[in-house]
């Protein structure tokens, strides 16, 4: 790796995937669902390794120059990288049986699913008491919905590959929309 655009984004990559796994796994270990409402706080982090691999390779690599297109290759390089080591990261852990981190979603899930059912209860009966009959027949029908899908969510349970690969392809479109803002945001001119 003697290429400092190619080093740079790839050191930056590994950077931000570990430090993206170890939040998930600071959330699992403080009781939180790592992949609940606390996930996308990762973000700012996130950001944090674009612009800093961008104004390192800028500032201290390339004598203050950025073109557009460097900046992009390295957002989209660092992205890649993170977002494959995010993802094995994420697997690997997830096999772990002493973690029962897919059980423990599982049942966040579920329990979700279940106070949306209920909260669509109470919907019907305000509305039902209003003598509202088209909202009730639309809260009905959601209600039916969601039955439909909470029964599916138990007959067929999350398996470590298929949470790993949905937490990758988002971290990875997240990325790329980090890739176009940091390179618009660091490009010399």
């Amino acid at each position: 790796m003697k290429n400092p655009f190619i080093r740079t984004a790839i050191l930056g990559g590994l950077a931000a995937g570990l430090t993206c796994f170890l939040y998930l796994v600071i959330l699992y270990t403080f009781g939180a669902n790592p992949f609940g409402r606390y996930k996308y706080m990762y973000l700012g982090l996130y950001a944090v390794f674009f612009g800093g691999a961008l104004w390192f390779f800028r500032f201290k690599l390339n004598s203050g120059k950025l073109p557009t297109g460097k900046a992009l290759g390295i957002g989209l390089m660092l992205n890649v990288t993170a977002s494959l080591l995010y993802g094995i990261l994420l697997y690997i852990w997830m096999l772990m049986p002493q973690f029962d981190v897919i059980d423990r979603h599982q049942k966040a899930l579920e329990e979700l699913q279940q106070n949306n059912i209920a909260y669509l209860e109470q919907q019907m009966e305000a509305s039902q008491q209003m003598e509202d009959l088209q909202a009730y027949e639309n809260l009905e029908e959601q209600k039916q919905d969601m039955e439909i899908a909470f029964k599916k969510m138990k007959e067929d349970p999350l398996t470590a590959g298929v949470l790993a690969v949905d937490q990758t392809i988002g971290l990875l479109l997240i990325g790329v929309f980090l890739a176009f803002l940091t390179a618009l945001i660091f490009k010399s001119r």
